[in-house]
């Protein structure tokens, strides 16, 4: 768990649902541990960002691997309805 979310779950459930390489898998931490140092100025920003720089996934599937506390009303509304 990095700054509220769940790193290791989301990389399992993005394996188990997306073909990602040994570049894939890099580059994903990657997006993340730069998003945990600088995407945190605001709640919901780091899911943002995250599903920005991962097309392939949605905001309310990063969300559901985020704390609660990161989130705001919208976020958590998003993770609650996300098809995981």
């Amino acid at each position: 768990m990095i700054k509220g979310f769940n790193k290791n779950a989301f990389m399992k459930w993005l394996a188990n649902n997306f073909v990602v390489g040994t570049f894939g898998v890099r580059a994903v931490e990657n997006i993340i541990d730069y998003a945990a140092k600088w995407e945190h100025v605001s709640k919901d920003q780091f899911a943002y960002f995250v599903s920005d720089m991962i097309p392939e996934v949605t905001f309310s599937e990063v969300a559901f691997f985020c704390d609660d506390d990161i989130l705001t009303d919208y976020g958590k509304a998003k993770k609650a309805s996300a098809n995981i």
